[in-house]
């Protein structure tokens, strides 16, 4: 278990993120053999006793980022999303587009969406590669060696809004990690976890695969 850190959202990863197995979000179930290439994309995840951490990479032909706003709607802009289930049924839908602006939810029974409100996400830290909070307002070819988005969550904000404790070692939570982008040039939808549904549907908790705290 690292020890906390600030995020940088720094191209070439800390020491520190080594300790995390790659992550690919390799699965484009609603791609059309027309289509063109979907982008590459990888995360790594890794916790300390404070926070969880979460690292995006991500490759794309071309970048946009219209929206500068916390609660915004992100994912139609390149967009990188980390949707968790710490306990329980409720789960948090993280979107974050390529320039660091946040949206953040609470989902729970019955597609009861509940926005989390701007004073509550105070204490997490949002790091990227790209100038953070520059809007990209019309799309721009994206750089040869990717973007990065890095985040550090503290376990006290999981426990306030959804009642877990933080996690030990053998806790296992639930969750799925989205690559996409409803709006530029060549969209695309892209999961770690399959997800079967007949269109791009990533609000689909049934689907999560396990997070496993070692």
């Amino acid at each position: 278990m690292p020890a906390d850190f600030t995020v940088d959202g720094a191209i070439a990863p800390r020491p520190a993120w080594t300790r995390a197995g790659l992550i690919a979000i390799d699965r484009y179930p609603w791609r059309k053999p027309s289509d063109p290439t979907p982008p590459r994309a990888e995360a790594r995840l890794l916790y300390s006793i404070e926070a969880l951490y979460v690292r995006f990479h991500a490759w794309e032909r071309h970048v946009v980022a219209r929206h500068v706003a916390y609660q915004d709607p992100v994912c139609t802009d390149s967009c990188v999303e980390f949707f968790v289930a710490p306990a329980g049924p409720d789960y948090l839908n993280v979107e974050t587009n390529c320039i660091g602006t946040l949206l953040l939810f609470r989902c729970g029974r019955n597609r009861q969406f509940s926005p989390v409100a701007a004073d509550e996400v105070r204490d997490i830290r949002i790091a990227t590669s790209l100038p953070k909070g520059r809007a990209i307002p019309d799309p721009v070819p994206g750089p040869p060696e990717g973007y990065v988005v890095e985040y550090s969550i503290p376990f006290s904000f999981f426990t306030r809004q959804t009642g877990c404790a933080a996690p030990r070692p053998g806790t296992v939570w639930r969750g799925n990690l989205y690559k996409c982008a409803d709006r530029a040039p060549e969209p695309a939808w892209g999961t770690w976890a399959p997800v079967d549904t007949p269109a791009p549907e990533f609000h689909r908790p049934e689907c999560f695969g396990e997070l496993h705290f070692a």
